[in-house]
């Protein structure tokens, strides 16, 4: 597997998380499973033709540019052939702040980017043209993000910003009725304005925060004490931490050495 970051452009760094070069065998894709992670992502395939299998719901991706919505569980692609494609990750209020992108309908898809972002299509012919060159590509794609990119955000839009850095800055969920008070927003008004901008409501946002952070931990950790960690990230139990672990890896936590050897 190979991977190479590029530098974020200083206008787009309020949107953006990483942009990358990622080329991967048929085997490595294959053993690359995607767990939720609470950011969204736009994906241009390099190959002449394209081919991607989810292999949970057996769905084709065969498009040029492919935008990943907010996802909540585990995918894992299969395809024909080596893979080259350039991934974009946005913050996880991204795609909204610099296209104005309500995510509430894009839950757990991956959708045609040309249909989302009509002004994309002006640069398909240049992007088809330039496949065999990865620093092209990504100036094309900045290109249309400098022109496309607006400041969508309103005062509220940005409480719900702050709530979002709040949430990921603690291991334990945060109460919603806390999160409205910390953000001056009614509970009702708080959670449609989160899930219109962010995807998913904020109860399963923090749960995917918190997941991921028990993830890292877990990974890195040789001896596991599971009951420390479901405490540490505020589950009721540790029947609670495994339901929950489960339902965003695929895996039970005690699986997670066989996962890891297996997966990427």
């Amino acid at each position: 597997m190979f991977i190479q970051q590029f530098p974020i452009p200083h206008s787009l760094q309020n949107h953006i998380v990483n942009i990358s070069f990622y080329k991967l065998t048929k085997d490595e894709m294959l053993r690359r499973k995607i767990l939720p992670d609470n950011i969204t992502s736009l994906f241009v395939f390099l190959n002449p033709t394209i081919h991607l299998k989810e292999c949970f719901s057996n769905s084709i991706i065969n498009y040029r540019v492919a935008y990943a919505g907010p996802y909540s569980k585990p995918r894992l692609y299969e395809v024909e052939e080596e893979i080259r494609f350039i991934k974009i990750d946005f913050f996880p209020w991204g795609a909204f702040s610099a296209f104005g992108l309500e995510q509430y309908k894009l839950h757990n898809t991956t959708i045609d980017a040309y249909k989302l972002f009509p002004k994309l299509k002006l640069y398909s012919k240049p992007l088809e043209a330039s496949l065999d060159n990865i620093e092209t590509c990504i100036a094309i794609l900045e290109q249309f993000m400098f022109e496309d990119c607006h400041e969508y955000l309103t005062p509220t839009d940005e409480k719900i910003i702050t709530a979002c850095n709040l949430i990921k800055s603690k291991d334990k969920n945060i109460p919603i009725k806390e999160l409205c008070t910390l953000v001056n927003m009614s509970q009702n008004s708080f959670c449609n304005h989160f899930t219109k901008i962010i995807g998913i409501s904020p109860k399963l946002f923090g749960q995917i925060a918190r997941y991921s952070k028990a993830k890292k931990i877990i990974h890195s950790t040789i001896d596991i004490n599971w009951n420390e960690i479901a405490f540490q990230f505020g589950y009721f139990d540790q029947s609670h931490f495994i339901k929950e672990y489960k339902r965003f890896s695929g895996a039970i936590p005690k699986e997670y050495k066989a996962w890891k050897n297996f997966y990427n």
